[in-house]
């Protein structure tokens, strides 16, 4: 009887030792666990991210944008992180953003069919871990007004030029040239960081359509100016 109890005693004990060991493990696993997903799913813990607080102003409903993006670049101009809201939330948060000295927010307007109709851009950002950076942002027109030649004008065929307004933002223009009004097929498609065009090898006697678009240095673009026509003689 006596060695029966001994013998449940050490199991009893043995029993005990396995359960605290098991409780410290899963201690542990929990801890790392919640670290993980703390950081974001591999992005860095909590203590190397912070936010940015966005706001902006836009008339939603009369300027056709209807959701509002914003990325976070680095001092190299290297993507990191971004998100979109409604635009009618006038506000918004990019969350999970790296610390740093010298980040750069560009806010973009879009349209139902994505093209930037507006766009706003802060530079030397500080995200402080755990923290929320709040920036207003200033966004501004995106889209290319044409100035010359005047719409529906006649030029002669070897001595114009196409010019248009400059866009706060804006890296480089396309511009296409088309004797179809629906450009299905084009006779100049090309890009220029200048905001004048002269062509060569017009024919006399053809009306010529032409329009523009704006992309900026991260190939945002705007969508198509409205569509002007030219003849030449």
């Amino acid at each position: 009887m006596k060695k029966v109890r001994n013998g449940f005693v050490k199991n009893l004990r043995y029993l005990c030792l396995v359960g605290v060991v098991a409780l410290g493990l899963i201690s542990i696993v929990g801890s790392n666990g919640g670290g993980d997903i703390g950081g974001g799913g591999g992005g860095g813990g909590a203590g190397d991210i912070g936010d940015v607080g966005v706001t902006w102003m836009i008339d939603c409903a009369a300027s056709g944008v209807s959701t509002v993006e914003g990325k976070v670049y680095d001092e190299n101009n290297s993507y990191l992180v971004g998100d979109s809201w409604p635009c009618s939330y006038h506000q918004g948060t990019v969350h999970g953003v790296p610390v740093g000295s010298d980040r750069k927010l560009v806010v973009t307007g879009e349209d139902s069919s994505g093209n930037v109709l507006y766009r706003g851009e802060v530079t030397g950002i500080t995200v402080t871990a755990g923290q929320t950076t709040s920036v207003d942002t200033m966004v501004l027109s995106f889209e290319p007004t044409l100035s010359a030649p005047a719409d529906g004008s006649t030029v002669a065929a070897d001595g114009f030029s196409f010019e248009w307004d400059s866009v706060t933002g804006a890296a480089e223009y396309r511009i296409q040239v088309s004797e179809d009004s629906t450009f299905s097929t084009t006779v100049i498609d090309d890009t220029v960081s200048e905001t004048t065009y002269t062509p060569s090898g017009f024919s006399d006697g053809t009306i010529y359509y032409w329009r523009v678009k704006v992309i900026d240095s991260f190939s945002n673009e705007s969508a198509w100016s409205e569509v002007w026509s030219v003849g030449t003689y």
